[in-house]
């Protein structure tokens, strides 16, 4: 019993200790994109109060069959709300890059669409926020048959922080057309 509660213990340590790849630095640009026919299943971040910012880690999981993608432009100024969904309704979010600016404290955000060939999206729901301010995220997406579609967020200069939301969307198998 205590070499298996031994084990159990080594095994956390290990885990806590390894660490996550953070995507960026604080105040400093980040950029993340998954491979080719991969979505965006998970985020995390954390803040820190000292440099006002947020670092990013984020995971992919593998979809049916290749994908296209396009980079959106800059979706947001600094300190402002933005609202988005990939433009094609079959399209996810497989990528984010963002900038700091100290002046404001924020960041600016683009993201990576793509679609999959013969993945279709639907019952696309809104969560409610993923984090209060200045708290960590640790959002996975409902399950390994969903992805992101859209994404929302405001800043709030009392905190230097944004709240978050997503559009997530149920994929099934369809008919293969063009990508």
């Amino acid at each position: 019993m205590y070499n298996m509660l031994y084990v159990k213990l080594v095994f956390v340590i290990c885990c806590l200790c390894r660490g996550l790849a953070w995507n960026n630095e604080f105040d400093r640009k980040q950029r993340f994109s998954c491979q080719n026919g991969h979505a965006i299943s998970r985020m995390q971040s954390y803040f820190n109060n000292y440099n006002n910012d947020r670092r990013f880690h984020f995971e992919c999981r593998r979809l049916s069959g290749s994908s296209q993608c396009y980079w959106t432009n800059w979706l947001n100024k600094m300190d402002q709300i933005f609202d988005f969904n990939c433009t094609g309704k079959n399209e996810f979010i497989a990528g984010q890059e963002s900038y700091h600016r100290n002046q404001e404290e924020d960041r600016r955000f683009k993201f990576k669409c793509c679609k999959a060939s013969g993945i279709c999206l639907k019952s696309c729901t809104r969560t409610g926020y993923v984090n209060a301010l200045q708290a960590e995220i640790d959002h996975r997406v409902p399950s390994d048959l969903h992805v992101i579609h859209g994404a929302y967020s405001y800043h709030c200069n009392r905190n230097e922080d944004r709240n978050w939301k997503f559009v997530e969307c149920l994929t099934e198998e369809c008919a293969v057309t063009s990508v």
